[in-house]
């Protein structure tokens, strides 16, 4: 009799075949819940047995002291965080740098993909002290908690950090000069 295994995932192309049962075992039933935010706490959600979760909150937890739950290294989201960054199409703002003073959007301050955007920030001279932030709801399901953890700069947005480019007319994404996301060759 196969093991049930209830994870719950954000919706990743590259994880269709596992949702979709084209990956399957005889000795475990995965049942995949497809959502559009991440668990907070899998240790206290009873509804899944696994989740994904950003490498940073795990740090953070594990740092904490939080030892309720056994990282699995699989790095889904494998690319540079730099073409995530999108604002309004007739805002000035064109490169990473353009976002000093500005109010920046995050979906959470400790997540992953927004550390290291924070990162292509400082490398670009916009610090964390440089701008107001805001972390809020990436769907309307997400519950309304201070996604800052004390961090940051409360304030309005200017450019928001996400994995999907949004297909909105007004957006485009900002760093069209950043060296590793540039259309020329390199050497």
């Amino acid at each position: 009799m196969p093991v049930t295994l209830r994870i719950a995932l954000r919706d990743w192309d590259y994880m269709t075949p596992l949702v979709l049962g084209d990956v399957s075992s005889s000795r475990l039933d995965i049942k995949v819940d497809r959502v559009g935010t991440l668990i907070s706490s899998l240790a206290d959600d009873a509804a899944h047995d696994a989740a994904e979760m950003s490498f940073s909150r795990y740090s953070q937890m594990r740092h904490d002291g939080d030892d309720r739950i056994v990282g699995m290294p699989n790095f889904i989201m494998r690319g540079f965080r730099h073409r995530c960054i999108i604002t309004a199409k007739d805002n000035p703002i064109r490169t990473l740098s353009d976002l000093g003073g500005k109010k920046i959007g995050v979906t959470g301050w400790r997540d992953s993909g927004n550390t290291w955007t924070r990162a292509a920030l400082r490398r670009e001279g916009v610090g964390v002290e440089d701008a107001m932030w805001y972390a809020g709801r990436l769907t309307e399901a997400h519950p309304i908690v201070d996604r800052l953890d004390g961090f940051g700069r409360p304030g309005r947005i200017e450019a928001v950090p996400g994995e999907r480019p949004t297909r909105a007319p007004s957006c485009r994404k900002v760093p069209r000069s950043a060296p590793f996301c540039s259309t020329r060759s390199r050497r």
